[in-house]
């Protein structure tokens, strides 16, 4: 097993899962914590990685690499979040329709609000960068969701309650 430490002041100190995990649970998001994120991420440990996909405190490209390692852990961890629900991509939402996981589609269904925010132009609005899902993925991604017989992905579309205020 690698051992992991870190260096302070010329002191060497190991830091150990316990520390890691905490570390990872508690990183505020932001850009200067960006290179923190990706370190964790790339120590390969599950636990630590699956707990930075639940929190999305990583970059769109750290997410899309999570995903398109089809771990279904990770995949429903990434799904349950409005970070990634409104970076998604037109290849992703093809993926959770075809997949057609019940759980990941009831975490996608809990921030289907965010697929509403597509954007067909080019422009920045409200500071916010476009979408990166077209109108068309969307709405057959909205679609698949609500013509769904499991029971906890319609709950979970009725209960988001952003989603009606937007339509």
């Amino acid at each position: 097993m690698a051992e992991n430490t870190i260096t302070i002041n010329g002191r060497t100190f190991p830091v150990h899962y316990r520390l890691l995990r905490t570390i990872a649970g508690n990183l505020p998001s932001g850009a200067q914590y960006a290179d923190l994120a990706r370190a964790l991420v790339d120590l390969g440990i599950p636990s630590i990685t699956q707990n930075l996909a639940e929190s999305c405190k990583l970059d769109a490209v750290r997410m899309d690499a999570l995903w398109d390692t089809k771990n279904r852990d990770l995949r429903l961890a990434l799904a349950g979040s409005e970070t990634f629900i409104s970076n998604l991509t037109d290849a992703q939402a093809r993926d959770i329709i075809q997949e057609n996981d019940a759980e990941i589609l009831k975490a996608v269904a809990a921030n289907a609000d965010e697929l509403l925010n597509v954007s067909d132009g080019d422009d920045e609005e409200d500071g916010e960068a476009i979408r990166r899902i077209s109108v068309k993925a969307a709405d057959d991604l909205l679609r698949h969701l609500g013509t769904q017989k499991d029971a906890g992905v319609l709950e979970a579309l009725a209960d988001n309650r952003r989603l009606y205020k937007a339509l």
